[in-house]
């Protein structure tokens, strides 16, 4: 029988088309088990084999890309909310208005005080100050209208890191946490006899005039007067003391010298009377309302007008000056000096990395600033840690009442006093506790622990957050401490912020006229825009280190960054003034430029083609 003609076209032929088929009672048994098999099917093998190896590298490449190429923000499901009592606080405050990812361009372009922002931004209005800008053509009748009380309304939306710091010692003040040390306990009760005007207002003016009977200002002795100042270092005749401001000194002494030899003045003493005039000015804060008004209507009139401070802002200052090594002891037991220094380090090597990537213009001076940062120690700044019991024995011989703050506070002026005595001879610089910026000491880096307070840090919260609130502003204010003129070193600062102001101008469509901007603001802009940047590095080491973080409401990682960094970045610090546009408007230039966001902002900015990527 013969082969299918199918057979035929897919077989090469090996005889002539001329020769006969063989009979077939004279074909040769058939051979197909001892033939090769036919060239179309060993490609088919070899195909499948082909897609079986490159379904496997694909998936292989696939793997390998999501786990190290994708960033943890793809992937929502897989992060953890956090539950923490303060993250159920800082919940509260992101609502979905503050979302920077669902905001119309107005949210960038407008004032830090506008609709939608958190009560830690506001501020002044964007561009103001800037020569040409059409913001403040628009707004420059309105802005006349402002009175005083407009603008203390607008600074009391700014972030204002002093009355935060100041906030959560009130409330660490106020709350009892079942506490046995006794100078805790003492402290606490100084604070709420502070609080209690009622008290102080039923008794008056009597306990400042039994003091004044008790103790009645003595002729001046400067010897004496020396020595209780600069116990307990000794002082005698012989020695040489530093005054400060001589010619007061000695003018003064004169005139009271005289005063004491004049027959007519020696009853009525007008030494005495300035020393208890001076005494009453001192112990005012615990006196009636009939002192503090008057004192407050004098001030008026000599043309103060700074608004009153609230009552629990000066008792909180107060309380800090007796009692300042218990408030270190209870913050430091709110606060993980572990995550502290961790994002201290993770943004001091992130700022070292921006400091190498800038085009200097002198080789020496880029040596000797990279000389004097490699130099530098950061760290925590904190004071030698006590325990309760040795705090309990500092204060045992103070008696705190919770009816009598006049008594209260006289005991506290004379605590206040050893304080600043002891300073004569401490050799350590003592800590702060109510700094809210770094600063330097010799080849030390100093931040204090008031910079890592809620709402802007807590141990608990993601690392997104503390890192985009918290460590924008290590981050800025470490730029400033250390690069205060690094516009005339570097074309980098120049070109970044010609680059951020272009941007901006193209997203808010002016009319017509390029404003220019100062020496000083091109800077800032170049500062502020650098931190953020240094900030994010900051988190992104710290999650190459500790894979993993915890979402709040809903927002993680850059998402969640970006946010905090939408609260906190009107800042009020000195160099607010020279800032031409609010910070947030950063937002947009990061994400689109990098692939670091979770999704396009709803206000996207487009380059230009061939724009330089400068920024």
């Amino acid at each position: 029988m013969s082969e299918t003609p199918t057979e035929l076209e897919l077989q090469p032929s090996v005889h002539p088309s001329s020769q006969p088929e063989p009979e077939l009672g004279l074909q040769p048994p058939s051979q197909s088990d001892q033939q090769p098999k036919p060239w179309w099917r060993n490609l088919q093998w070899l195909l499948l084999v082909l897609v079986g190896f490159s379904s496997c590298a694909a998936m292989l490449g696939l793997i390998y890309y999501l786990h190290h190429h994708l960033h943890p923000e793809d992937q929502p499901a897989a992060v953890s909310p956090c539950v923490s009592a303060a993250c159920r606080s800082a919940s509260a405050r992101i609502s979905p208005s503050t979302d920077p990812f669902t905001q119309p361009c107005e949210y960038f372009t407008s004032s830090c005080g506008s609709d939608g922002r958190s009560e830690l931004s506001g501020g002044r209005m964007r561009g103001q100050g800037i020569p040409g800008h059409p913001q403040n053509q628009k707004d420059r009748s309105e802005r006349r209208g402002r009175d005083g009380e407009d603008r203390r309304q607008t600074e009391d939306k700014t972030l204002d890191r002093k009355t935060l710091l100041l906030q959560h010692l009130r409330e660490v003040l106020e709350t009892k946490d079942g506490s046995s040390s006794l100078a805790v306990e003492k402290t606490r009760r100084f604070y709420s006899s502070c609080l209690d005007t009622r008290s102080i207002e039923t008794a008056g003016a009597e306990p400042f005039l039994s003091l004044i009977q008790k103790r009645q200002a003595p002729a001046i002795d400067w010897l004496r007067c020396l020595q209780a100042a600069f116990h307990p270092v000794s002082l005698g005749e012989e020695d040489l003391v530093l005054l400060h401001n001589l010619p007061y000194i000695l003018q003064m002494s004169r005139i009271i010298k005289k005063w004491q030899n004049k027959h007519e003045l020696r009853g009525s003493g007008p030494l005495h009377t300035y020393m208890v005039l001076n005494l009453l000015h001192t112990l005012m804060l615990a006196m009636d309302s009939r002192f503090s008004g008057t004192a407050k209507n004098f001030s008026l009139a000599l043309g103060d007008t700074e608004g009153e401070v609230p009552r629990w802002r000066r008792c909180v200052l107060e309380t800090e000056r007796g009692f300042d090594s218990v408030l270190t002891h209870l913050l430091r037991q709110r606060t993980e000096p572990i995550q502290a220094e961790e994002m201290i380090q993770h943004v001091f090597s992130s700022f070292k990395s921006k400091l190498n990537q800038l085009q200097w213009m002198d080789q020496k001076v880029q040596q000797l600033l990279v000389k004097k940062v490699g130099s530098l120690t950061p760290r925590l700044w904190t004071s030698e840690e006590s325990s309760e019991a040795e705090l309990d024995l500092l204060f045992s011989e103070v008696t705190v009442g919770s009816d009598s703050f006049f008594s209260n506070y006289v005991q506290l002026l004379s605590l206040w006093q050893k304080r600043r005595n002891k300073l004569l001879v401490e050799n350590r610089e003592a800590a702060d506790i109510l700094s809210v910026s770094p600063s330097l000491l010799g080849n030390e880096l100093l931040l204090p622990l008031g910079m890592f307070v809620p709402p802007l840090f807590h141990h608990t919260y993601p690392r997104a957050m503390n890192y985009g609130a918290t460590g924008f502003l290590i981050a800025k204010d470490i730029l400033h401490l250390l690069l205060p003129n690094i516009f005339s070193h570097t074309e980098s600062v120049n070109a970044a912020a010609d680059c951020l102001w272009t941007l901006y101008l193209n997203a808010t469509k002016p009319a017509g006229r390029r404003a220019s901007l100062s020496m000083a603001q091109q800077q800032e802009l170049w500062l502020q825009f650098s931190a953020l940047q240094v900030s994010l590095q900051a988190y992104q080491q710290s999650l190459q280190q500790r894979p993993g973080d915890s979402s709040l409401s809903g927002r993680a990682h850059t998402h969640l960054f970006l946010t905090a960094f939408s609260q906190v970045n009107c800042d009020m610090d000195p160099y607010r003034e020279f800032m031409p546009l609010g910070p947030s408007f950063f937002i947009t230039v990061v994400c689109s430029r990098t692939n670091q966001c979770p999704s396009t902002p709803r206000c996207s900015i487009r380059p230009q083609q061939n724009f330089p990527n400068t920024c």
